[in-house]
């Protein structure tokens, strides 16, 4: 495994990196200088970035976590991260509006994701465990296949988009109603908060709900 080989010499400059496995080495790649400024699906878990330029650099399904690497969604190639593993970078300060984030991993990022700016409002596959979300409007948002567990959004069945349930993680968010008890497949609702009113239109493999009055939102 390349993890135990000094790479620390060995030159990237204009080299394929694209598909390659750098995880938990010692590889100084500088995404400006390999071939096209191309990480596409590259792993470079635990490789050390922290000093390294990411403009217009290709990141979609790049594993990054634990690089220390100062990303900006607005400036990398074609502003997407799709399928693009950023868990544990602190990215509190950055602006995702525009920035394509299906099925991309942001969590423990600190991001503050505005479900109505990012790329087509779609969180499809996106996992946001523990981010923030709580005052953010999932109007016309997709969100099937992604996990929102302990994000406490507030989710209505009937306005965000959902054509695919499976996987889907609502774990600690709120429902605000269940009028699409045929949805609910497969999705996780463990410590998710719904109306009392609605609780009987849950199927009945679903359980550790927690209920609260309409008025109490």
């Amino acid at each position: 495994m390349l993890r135990y080989i000094d790479l620390s010499e060995v030159c990237f400059d204009n080299r394929k990196v694209s598909e390659r496995d750098y995880s938990n080495c010692n590889a100084k790649t500088d995404p400006q200088k390999v071939k096209n400024k191309n990480l596409y699906r590259t792993n470079l878990k635990n490789v050390d970035m922290h000093l390294y330029d990411f403009t217009d650099v290709e990141v979609e399904r790049a594993n990054l976590e634990g690089t220390g690497v100062n990303i900006d969604p607005q400036r990398v190639k074609n502003k997407s991260l799709y399928n693009t593993n950023l868990a544990g970078l602190n990215l509190s300060d950055k602006e995702f509006e525009g920035v394509g984030v299906v099925a991309a991993n942001l969590e423990g990022t600190g991001a503050n994701i505005d479900p109505q700016t990012v790329f087509a409002k779609d969180l499809r596959l996106t996992r946001l465990k523990g981010l923030n979300l709580r005052d953010k409007d999932f109007t016309g948002v997709r969100i099937d296949g992604a996990n929102l567990e302990g994000t406490g959004a507030k989710i209505n069945p009937q306005t965000v988009i959902w054509y695919d349930e499976t996987n889907t993680n609502l774990v600690g968010t709120v429902i605000l109603n269940l009028d699409f008890p045929c949805i609910y497949k497969n999705t996780k609702f463990n410590d998710t908060l719904v109306p009392s009113d609605e609780i009987d239109k849950l199927c009945n493999e679903v359980a550790a709900i927690k209920v609260y009055k309409k008025n109490n939102k």
